[in-house]
């Protein structure tokens, strides 16, 4: 058969993250003919990722650093990223264990569970992957399986080498070990140590078909980076992009995008009141509050909207609030829902639906006028610039005072693109077709949702 050139050879080993130089064999005569056999036998590519495997497991090198190792059934491109999906993973969750054999014994079991349901979710944030603990069955209908381990640990032909060296190893679509002398810490400040979230999303990394990178702020990075002037681990644009690469990105549309103002009272009597605020996307009958801070949704949703907003339905059509300014940095806020024919006034402060909602919307919203708002509307935006209710249902735009709303009238209608001048050729993507309008408290901007684009 035709053979592959020592350069071939490096190069397709620095695919997975593996400078060559790293490794070191106990004689020439050894590295000769362990690389003779893989030149011949490279040819064949439906055997080089098993050959670069046993590669990694051969006696005749060692590590003189730390690498995880990447294995199993993907091929690589020139960035060391895999370029083939796991196609069983497409349909259903990707299960992970942490075995019972293999518990740290650093902290508590239930640390443990939690970190890792951490760092498993951080990836699952920025592709359409799904993972799911599965404690009990077969361990053969388990996907991903984790061990701590000391030195030679459980049949890993791959020991450890002690505090300071290699914190952990894994195998794409398979196992991860992670080094038990290591001092690993559950925090990612203020105590000395390995911070362990960060290692764990890092070798999941690999498992999911990441290799390494020279980009010393992603979490792929070959070399261990601790967080400084107290920013938390997040993924960064580089690392979600790679991932995105293989999976693909997250797709779908929201029923609801909103920030919820709230007042709370002031301080003391001197201060005066402060405002929060924060980001929900509601879908069917789920929400996600969205933490702006850390750019992510909050740890432990979606979920139920029947659960935590009491009294409003699933699937709301619209959201806005309306904001009356009484002076001196006070507001009067007025919450309000939308679906169908029907509108519901929110009670922020109760956190419920008040009392006497819902209410048929063509009753209130310009009964006394020519005209009513339409039922099933696409979206509501309150200008408080001009004290304005806009009502947005296909291409017409509906401006309503809201001095009273059972009191109001309808005080002009729109064209949309007469609001909202689009460039062109824009015009008939965006026109009927626009689910919602959000105006963003943390970005300062106006976004017109239209299926899975937004414009500012």
């Amino acid at each position: 058969p035709p053979t592959i050139s020592h350069d071939r050879l490096k190069r397709d080993i620095h695919w997975l993250g593996y400078p060559v130089h790293e490794f070191v064999y106990d004689s020439k005569s050894s590295r000769q003919n362990h690389l003779q056999h893989l030149r011949n036998s490279l040819a064949k590519d439906e055997a080089v990722v098993k050959l670069l495997h046993k590669r990694l497991r051969n006696q005749f090198y060692r590590r003189k650093r730390s690498a995880p190792m990447l294995e199993d059934n993907v091929i690589f491109d020139s960035n060391g990223n895999a370029i083939t999906k796991f196609k069983q993973y497409e349909n259903r969750p990707i299960t992970w264990r942490l075995l019972s054999a293999g518990y740290s014994k650093r902290f508590p079991i239930i640390n443990q569970i939690a970190m890792l349901e951490l760092a498993f979710r951080m990836w699952s944030e920025v592709a359409p992957l799904r993972f799911k603990r599965q404690d009990h069955g077969h361990i053969d209908d388990v996907d991903v399986h984790i061990i701590f381990g000391e030195r030679s640990h459980l049949d890993c032909p791959k020991a450890f080498d002690g505090a300071g060296g290699e914190y952990a190893h894994s195998r794409i679509g398979f196992d991860m070990h992670f080094d038990d002398d290591e001092n690993f810490k559950i925090r990612d400040y203020g105590e000395h140590g390995i911070y362990f979230v960060r290692v764990a999303v890092h070798e999941i990394g690999h498992v999911l078909g990441l290799g390494h990178n020279d980009k010393r702020d992603s979490i792929m990075f070959p070399v261990y980076q601790s967080s400084s002037g107290g920013v938390d681990l997040e993924l960064g644009s580089y690392d979600r992009k790679a991932l995105q690469r293989i999976y693909g990105v997250c797709r779908g549309t929201f029923d609801l995008v909103f920030d919820w103002l709230r007042k709370k009272p002031a301080l003391t009597p001197k201060d005066h009141p402060r405002y929060i605020f924060n980001t929900y996307f509601f879908r069917g009958d789920h929400y996600w509050m969205y933490e702006n801070r850390a750019n992510r949704t909050r740890f432990g949703d979606p979920l139920f909207i029947a659960n935590e907003w009491r009294g409003l339905p699933n699937q709301i059509d619209c959201y806005t609030q309306i904001l009356d300014h009484k002076g001196n940095y006070e507001y009067e806020i007025n919450t309000y829902f939308f679906k169908g024919d029907m509108y519901y006034l929110y009670d922020d402060e109760q956190d419920r639906v008040k009392p006497g909602y819902p209410r048929l919307i063509a009753e209130d919203f310009g009964s006394l006028c020519n005209e009513s708002i339409p039922n099933d509307l696409d979206a509501v935006y309150f200008d408080k610039r001009t004290n304005l209710l806009y009502f947005f249902k296909g291409k017409w735009v509906w401006s309503f005072k809201n001095e009273n709303i059972q009191k109001g009238c309808i005080e002009q209608k729109y064209l949309f693109t007469t609001l909202f001048p689009m460039k062109d050729g824009e015009e008939n993507v965006v026109l009927g077709d626009v689910s919602q309008l959000f105006y963003s408290y943390a970005h300062r901007t106006l976004y017109v949702f239209v299926g899975e684009t937004v414009y500012e």
